[in-house]
């Protein structure tokens, strides 16, 4: 994924992973696959490294976001990670005014 289409909102979520991660994955490609099909999403970049993760993902506006926190099937997956998958997490939700990328 390239730069998203600015201004957007970004949505940081960092958490630490319990040893319990059965499940885990498959849930995130779902999540993913559905957070794609919602209005206003722009695109999602993540990385994980031992038990640690961090997701972005870039929304068009705050009602999207919000709208995305409470679809039904998001919301039942916050509540396993809650319960089973995360001993910890942080969201923070940031404007962007600005990005640009490079490769080669």
């Amino acid at each position: 994924m390239n730069h998203v289409e600015t201004p957007c909102y970004a949505v940081i979520f960092t958490a630490t992973l319990t040893s319990d991660t059965d499940g885990y994955a498959e849930m995130a490609k779902k999540m993913n696959a559905l957070a794609a099909d919602q209005p206003g999403f722009l695109g999602v970049r993540g990385v994980t490294k031992n038990n640690r993760e961090i997701t972005v993902t870039y929304w068009r506006t705050l009602e999207d976001i919000q709208a995305w926190k409470e679809h039904p099937n998001h919301a039942a997956a916050q509540a396993l990670g809650k319960s089973k998958w995360y001993s910890d997490y942080q969201v923070e939700i940031a404007k962007m005014e600005r990005g640009y990328s490079h490769s080669g």
